[in-house]
């Protein structure tokens, strides 16, 4: 009885490979089965994919409760009671009638202490105006005692500037030429004046300059005559000098100005020489650079490179770099032509230079 079952299985099997055999013949059936197997294959990889996604979210998700659980423990920990808030709130009303009570002591204390304050500054006020006063009254004192020392050191000083003049006037006398000698006689107290400010203009020389004779294109007093500024080296012999202070003073008696020439004028050549020469020194010691003062159309001036002291502008320049020809160098700037600023730009460049 076991024989037909057998016999009916294996008929069936041979059925089936049959088939299966006509299927793998037939070319369109293959394809078939090829292609649902592809697309079994990226159903199960979809599949995959989307159940790893999903279980990623169910890890996130159970991340985020839990979290949610420690956020609500967190806050049941911190929660206070009613008892507890209470007594927190009696605490902070205690602690605000301290301050308020301080408040209240240290307002007192300070008014207290103002008072005192300010009387003690009214006091102190009052101490140094009196002091101010005092300092005042000395230095009244004190200008008063320097003003009169002044007055006697001018004194013995022109005196001793007067018998220098004299001096200057018997040894000059003799070198000045047959045609000066009658001029010299005519003049003779205005030529001891002008010795005497020369001579003081040679006390007050910077180092390095032995002989200069001072006079300007500025009109002083009824003086139009205009004179240059001469600077020797100490090289230059004292006859040269000589010549140059007895011509400067030919000049000044001059036909035109012979009669205005007295004592206030050569006073106030005097003045203006000095104040022209330290604004001259203050110029050249701080950029090395003599402006003309003179030209007021124009910026201009000469730079000192060598062992010059002293130059002014005009036509001085030639005849004081005949010594050394890279002493000076002159400059010019037409303030219609050029704007500040580049004006500013030259002169900066040459300071720099």
């Amino acid at each position: 009885m076991a024989e037909p079952p057998r016999n009916m299985t294996v008929e069936k099997l041979i059925s089936y490979t049959d088939d299966l055999v006509k299927v793998l013949v037939e070319p369109r059936d293959l394809n078939n089965l090829s292609y649902c197997h592809q697309q079994n294959l990226s159903l199960s990889s979809s599949s995959h994919s989307h159940h790893e996604d999903v279980r990623s979210s169910l890890q996130d998700c159970e991340k985020k409760v839990d979290a949610c659980k420690q956020r609500i423990e967190k806050v049941r920990s911190e929660t206070v009671t009613d008892a507890e808030l209470d007594l927190l709130q009696r605490e902070l009303e205690e602690e605000l009638e301290k301050e308020r009570l301080l408040k209240e002591e240290f307002r007192y204390v300070s008014s207290c202490a103002s008072t005192a304050i300010g009387d003690e500054f009214n006091d102190l006020e009052q101490q140094w105006i009196s002091v101010q006063e005092q300092k005042k009254t000395l230095q009244k004192i004190e200008k008063t005692k320097l003003r009169a020392h002044k007055l006697k050191q001018r004194a013995k000083t022109g005196k001793r500037m007067n018998k220098t003049g004299q001096h200057v006037v018997r040894q000059m006398s003799s070198q000045l030429p047959t045609g000066c000698h009658r001029l010299f006689q005519r003049h003779s107290q205005s030529w001891t004046r002008f010795s005497s400010s020369v001579q003081l203009c040679l006390h007050l020389k910077p180092p390095g300059v032995d002989f200069f004779v001072f006079s300007s294109s500025k009109t002083l007093t009824n003086l139009s005559q205009q004179v240059q500024l001469l600077v020797f080296h100490s090289l230059q012999p004292a006859s040269a000098f000589h010549s140059l202070i007895v011509f400067s003073f030919i000049s000044f008696t001059a036909p035109k100005t012979r009669s205005s020439l007295n004592l206030d004028v050569l006073r106030d050549l005097t003045f203006f020489l000095f104040i022209f020469r330290m604004t001259l020194s203050m110029y050249a010691s701080v950029t090395n650079i003599v402006p003309d003062l003179g030209e007021q159309s124009k910026i201009s001036g000469c730079i000192l490179w060598m062992n010059l002291i002293f130059c002014v502008p005009s036509s001085v320049f030639s005849d004081i770099v005949d010594k050394d020809k890279n002493a000076v160098e002159k400059f010019e700037y037409d303030t219609s032509k050029m704007t500040t600023f580049d004006i500013c730009n030259g002169v900066w460049k040459i300071i720099s230079e």
